[in-house]
């Protein structure tokens, strides 16, 4: 056991991890024991009413708050720590300069609504009207506070933001009461403390936050690069208020019932629900200390695109969470008689209460950071749908079970609701990224992920098509039906996660010796190389193919004129290509980049930085493949480790081609109500390639194009790739002979 918890240790994410969520666990236990110490002050000192009280307004404070920091808060993480991980300081005080200001005028509204709506909002939750006018002149201090503890969690400072997020504010007002309680036991001692105690840590975070970041300017070199500094008030809103409508399902299932405790019970039923809320909370304290740490970390490794490490790190951290969770249910339901004889006698009613919120706790625990992960990585519509949801089915329950069982139906109604949300997230997850965030000891993973062990990356118009329908062939080589799966190229695809990936393209698996990929765009791509060697490790093999990049860059404009994409004369479309080409619509990068997927220097050196020169074949194309067929293929048998099987090897796929029907090709690329209907019919996003790929074969005939002159191929070699196939031939130690 100590040898296997070293060696996760040598992990840097699992270190990270464990060093950092083990920080906050320690904060966060000193934090729940600090809010034990309050409550029982204040139920010691003013009684359970006098705590029902207290927690009634201070509800009504967050409710405004929630509200007047629309979701900012929660965004700072995400766009902070991407800034943070590309050393964008500049972004970051850009960003928090334009949040600051939403913010000013937002708690300057809800200041005024809450103070004048007081007598109204207290009559219905059954709290004192003179907390509630005295509270809205601090939801600026409040709602500026978070937004200072998020923007330290974004930074991924967690020590700070444990302290300020779970130990501040409870630390400060406790030593507030426990001063006061010396000299005057009046009723609204608790309140005071309160608000003093928050006033003082929203200065104190305020200075921490940008102590840090001026600290981690000094230390790091600021990037060049210009991600972010266009964000505008519009988008930062876009993006946040999704999460204020998530963070609003979060506060409805975390205090409605409290809310509806006070109004069909009473203030003293809100005191002894509280207490043991509070106790049950601390079940979840692995989770949530994991939490602080795992947000800005999902963030980050989405952005960098690393989604086999990004589902790593989300087990890593479910398993943390299960073994530090488990115990301390045990400990809890045994214990709990005792715990809650501790606050008084009449609290002793909460003993159901704590042991049925403690199992709802456990199912969070066992579920993992689900909705975390969902919220860092641009599904927040999703979370909050699921939250809101279940805010609903928690409101309904609440107001059927609490006239009939009391404080154990408020407790049933949040245990329903919690494992609503909790499931359905883990669904999302698993339909999203393709694995569950579900962490079970019992079961034993007896089923191994079978991958691409080589792969045909290139070059497109190289005759990489004829050279799959000849491997497809061999009994010992499993290749996808649908020959382009553009999983590690297309971000909307790689977002799919590995385990889709396997289960889409490499579900009929047998007794395979080599399982491969033919996606000739992973050559151009320069996130494919990085995608590759995170997903499927160092080993696996690569065949490039390699044409004349005149003829390659010819074959593949004749592609996208067949196809209707191009317009121009094949020479306006080489000198516009630098004007044309946009990364951030991937489908126009490949279709114009006639001159781009022709730099084969630039493109083999990425992979060559990241894999061994002894995991390449590279075979030219007019040389090897065209004119050495059979000793090239057993070239190729030879490199994958493959007996020669005696089958036909001269196979002439993908000419040159036109539709049949002008009209089918037309019909194939719109968009309409019959699309909505196929997609729903077949699901299977594989099934719907493949049939669109057939229908498109059967829709094409071969025909000889024009081809160039000897002398404009001469030019155009010249203008565009005779630097690159010099570079080239070195790298390689190999001439070419595409050289005019």
């Amino acid at each position: 056991m100590k040898k296997r918890f070293q060696k996760a240790l040598q992990d840097k994410d699992f270190s990270e991890l464990f060093k950092k969520g083990g920080i906050s666990f320690l904060i966060r236990v000193a934090g729940q024991i600090m809010g034990f110490v309050i409550t029982f002050i204040i139920a010691h000192y003013f009684g359970a009413k006098g705590l029902g009280d207290y927690v009634l307004a201070v509800i009504v404070l967050r409710i405004f708050v929630l509200i007047a920091k629309l979701g900012l808060d929660t965004a700072s993480i995400r766009f902070i720590a991407e800034y943070a991980s590309k050393n964008q300081w500049k972004n970051i005080r850009l960003y928090r300069g334009k949040v600051s200001f939403l913010l000013l005028f937002s708690t300057i509204f809800f200041s005024i609504t809450m103070y004048v709506f007081a007598p109204y909002i207290a009559n219905i939750v059954g709290a004192n009207p003179f907390y509630i006018k005295l509270n809205s002149f601090f939801i600026l201090p409040m709602a500026f506070f978070i937004l200072n503890y998020q923007s330290l969690r974004g930074l991924k400072k967690i020590t700070e933001f444990s302290f300020f997020y779970w130990m501040s504010r409870v630390t400060f007002s406790a030593i507030i009461i426990l001063i006061t309680v010396q000299f005057s036991r009046n009723e609204n001692v608790p309140i005071f403390a309160f608000l003093l105690g928050l006033v003082i840590v929203f200065v104190l975070s305020y200075f921490v936050f940008f102590d840090r970041l001026n600290s981690e300017e000094k230390s790091k070199i600021e990037s060049k690069e210009s991600f972010g500094t266009s964000l505008g008030y519009k988008e930062i809103l876009l993006f946040s208020f999704p999460l204020l409508l998530a963070q609003s399902g979060q506060f409805i299932m975390a205090w409605t019932d409290k809310l509806m405790l006070g109004g069909f019970m009473s203030a003293a039923d809100v005191g002894v629900y509280d207490v043991a809320l509070k106790l049950s909370m601390f079940v979840n304290i692995a989770l949530t200390s994991i939490s602080s740490i795992t947000s800005p970390k999902f963030a980050e490794l989405y952005s960098l695109g690393e989604m086999k490490r990004l589902r790593k790190v989300v087990l890593q951290a479910t398993k943390i969470t299960f073994w530090s969770t488990v115990p301390l249910v045990v400990g809890f339901i045994v214990l709990s008689p005792f715990l809650l004889n501790v606050f008084g006698e009449e609290f002793k009613n909460g003993f159901y209460v704590l042991c049925i919120l403690s199992s709802a706790r456990l199912v969070s625990a066992l579920t993992g950071p689900a909705g975390n992960l969902l919220q860092m990585t641009g599904r927040e519509v999703i979370f909050m749908k699921v939250l809101f949801i279940g805010a609903i089915i928690n409101i309904g329950l609440n107001y059927y079970l609490i006239p009939i069982y009391g404080i154990e139906g408020a407790a049933i109604a949040s245990f329903i609701s919690i494992v609503f949300w909790n499931l359905t997230m883990v669904y999302y997850v698993k339909k999203e990224f393709g694995f569950l965030t579900i962490y079970s000891p019992f079961t034993l993973n007896t089923h191994k992920m079978r991958l691409p062990n080589f792969m045909c990356i290139g070059a497109a118009k190289s005759g990489t098509t004829s050279l799959y329908d000849i491997l497809r062939q061999h009994s010992k080589v499993f290749i996808p039906s649908f020959k382009e799966p553009h999983f590690f190229d297309i971000p909307s695809v790689y977002q799919h996660g590995i385990e889709w990936y396997q289960k889409t393209y490499f579900k009929g698996l047998r007794n395979e010796k080599c399982i491969g990929d033919f996606s000739p765009t992973y050559l151009f791509d320069k996130h494919a190389p990085q995608r590759i060697l995170n997903d499927l490790g160092s080993e696996v093999k690569f065949i490039i193919i390699l044409r004349n990049p005149v003829d390659r860059a010819y074959s593949h404009y004749l592609h996208s004129r067949r196809d209707e994409h191009e317009n121009l004369s094949f020479k306006e479309a080489l000198s516009v290509e630098g004007n044309r080409v946009n990364e951030n619509n991937y489908l126009s990068y490949l279709r114009f980049s006639y001159v781009g997927q022709g730099m084969y220097y630039k493109m083999i050196s990425r992979y060559f930085k990241l894999f061994s020169q002894d995991n390449f074949l590279i075979i030219n194309f007019e040389e090897e493949f065209v004119n050495q067929r059979e000793r090239t293929i057993n070239k190729i048998f030879d490199f994958l480790d493959l007996d020669n099987e005696g089958f036909d090897i001269n196979i002439s796929s993908n000419k040159a081609s036109k539709a049949r029907s002008i009209w089918l090709k037309k019909f194939m690329k719109k968009t309409g109500w019959w699309r909505v209907v196929l997609k729903n019919s077949i699901p299977s996003l594989k099934i719907r390639q493949i049939i669109k790929n057939r229908i498109q074969r059967a829709n094409i005939k071969t025909y000889s194009p024009s081809k160039l002159e000897e002398i404009e191929k001469k030019e155009i070699y010249n203008t565009y790739f005779k630097n690159d196939v010099q570079n080239l031939e070195k790298l390689l130690d190999k001439k070419m002979s595409w050289d005019l």
